[in-house]
């Protein structure tokens, strides 16, 4: 099956760290978007999968695989987009799960730093209930 997309000119090449629920630190950036990989996924199969042509390329630079889609830059680049066992995030949710994996979970602690304070007035509890579900189905799978 002929390759279609980037993958035609280009190996892809894996994710980058700060999509992964388990290696997000406080140093991670946050993008306006985030999509964040939970534990259990096996993105690696996913990206072998794209790169034999098994995937389906959707348009673009977007491809499908086990009910997920994926993105890949011009420079190989795979990045997660959408799908089952990823959670969407915007910069502030994104931000704040930062600070409950600093903090063991502890929203109060994470408030408080230096690091998230500076975005708390535009943090709703909503913003914090979304990064602590996410959060929480990173506690459940350890």
């Amino acid at each position: 099956m002929p390759l279609k997309g980037p993958v035609a000119s280009v190996a892809p090449n894996g994710i980058s760290k700060r999509h992964f629920l388990g290696k997000i630190q406080m140093k991670s950036p946050a993008k306006e978007q985030n999509t964040v990989v939970l534990p259990g996924v096996d993105t690696d199969a996913d990206i072998a999968e794209i790169w034999s042509g098994r995937a389906t390329y959707v348009r673009d630079n977007l491809y499908t695989i086990n009910d997920r889609t994926y993105g890949v830059k011009p420079t190989g680049t795979v990045y997660p987009v959408r799908g089952k066992g990823f959670a969407e995030l915007n910069k502030l949710e994104y931000t704040a799960l930062k600070g409950l994996k600093e903090h063991q979970g502890d929203r109060e602690a994470a408030e408080r730093d230096p690091r998230i304070a500076r975005f708390a007035h535009h943090m709703t509890d909503k913003t914090w209930e979304t990064a602590r579900n996410v959060f929480n189905q990173g506690q459940e799978r350890a």
